[in-house]
């Protein structure tokens, strides 16, 4: 990959959450690496993982989780007197309520929750809270925010924006809720928007309108999307590359076509045969679905973390040994012992502490 082309760098991070019944460690290893201008689905069941991974790079995790270990390097592009100056920061070594990572949060990375419900203010009003995210970062009057606020809520498909920056949350509908959080997040043009599950509780066609929406905002402004789901086929449609996540590691990671055409993991090829087929004949058959359900975190199994529920698991050897991240082609890599044979190189996450450089 060309390292101009390059936006996030995650190397094996490592997120746990420290309770009374013990350590949970709920992204354990996770690297992965994301491109300007792509989309990038993170893509498993609940529990494993995603949406901690998201907040990880954020530095937003609730207490009482922390970053233990790993790199998340997000390469900036700034300008400077005029000069476009590129800065390699590593986030995790960020203080969670630092400056530094302030001056990131909003600006250069932003976020849209799961729930717009209850991440948005009830006591204040939308317009109020998009208003605050464009002062916080940009130095701009109050009549230039309320300017570019309104024409925000316009650009994201919201009807009368004028009107809709005094309405409180709870006065919108739930499309029109994700919309507004939608225009938050663009308020300072992020150069990486992370999208958690934006389609949630919404019916089918508000969110085939909001994926158009993301789509197209992305062509426009240039901007890296990361979008969680569970859903497939909106990875299909909205994604360039996928990471498959199971129980905290990567299973899987590979350009969109070669995952979905080719599957490698066995937790990647039952996913995919658990979707519903168009045009099949169903009559008195039961669809397609996983066996068993993802471990409680505090009883992790040995081995290979998905072999409790893998159809092609070996015994005594899957259940003993951690698989390695094992690269099968040009950027596609898969955590499977089944592919655990001489002549495939594993993908070495040791990369140097990158230093701060300029582009001309």
């Amino acid at each position: 990959m060309n390292k101009s082309d390059l936006l996030l760098d995650v190397i094996d991070l490592k997120t746990q959450f420290f309770t009374d019944d013990g350590i949970v460690r709920a992204v354990d290893g996770v690297s992965f690496q994301m491109k300007r201008g792509e989309t990038l689905c993170i893509v498993g069941e609940s529990g494993c993982g995603k949406t901690i991974t998201a907040r990880s790079i954020l530095q937003i995790l609730d207490y009482p989780g922390r970053v233990v270990d790993g790199q998340i390097f997000f390469h900036r592009v700034r300008l400077v007197d005029g000069k476009e100056v590129r800065q390699i920061i590593d986030l995790a070594t960020l203080k969670t309520r630092g400056p530094e990572i302030r001056d990131i949060r909003g600006k250069d990375i932003a976020m849209i929750f799961q729930e717009p419900m209850t991440s948005l203010s009830p006591i204040h009003t939308i317009g109020n809270q998009i208003m605050e995210a464009i002062r916080l970062h940009l130095p701009v009057s109050k009549s230039e925010a309320r300017e570019r606020a309104i024409e925000l809520l316009r650009r994201v498909g919201i009807p009368k924006p004028a009107e809709r920056m005094d309405a409180y949350t709870f006065q919108l509908s739930g499309g029109m809720r994700q919309r507004a959080m939608i225009a938050m997040a663009l308020s300072c043009g992020p150069s990486l928007l992370i999208a958690d599950e934006p389609t949630t509780a919404l019916d089918v066609t508000t969110q085939a309108q909001i994926l158009d929406l993301l789509r197209e905002l992305k062509d426009d402004l240039g901007m890296s999307i990361m979008l969680i789901t569970h859903d497939l086929g909106v990875v299909a449609e909205m994604a360039d590359d996928v990471v498959v996540m199971y129980l905290g590691v990567v299973a899987e990671q590979g350009n969109v076509v070669d995952v979905f055409h080719d599957p490698r993991h066995p937790y990647t090829q039952a996913l995919l045969r658990s979707i519903p087929k168009y045009g099949l004949r169903t009559a008195g058959k039961r669809l397609d679905s996983i066996r068993g359900m993802v471990p409680d975190p505090y009883s992790r199994p040995t081995g290979c973390p998905y072999h409790p529920r893998c159809d092609r698991m070996i015994p005594d050897k899957c259940d003993r040994i951690t698989p390695p991240t094992i690269q099968i082609g040009e950027d596609r890599v898969v955590s499977c012992l089944l592919y655990d044979v001489p002549g495939l190189p594993t993908r070495s996450y040791n990369a140097p502490q990158p230093a701060l450089c300029e582009v001309r």
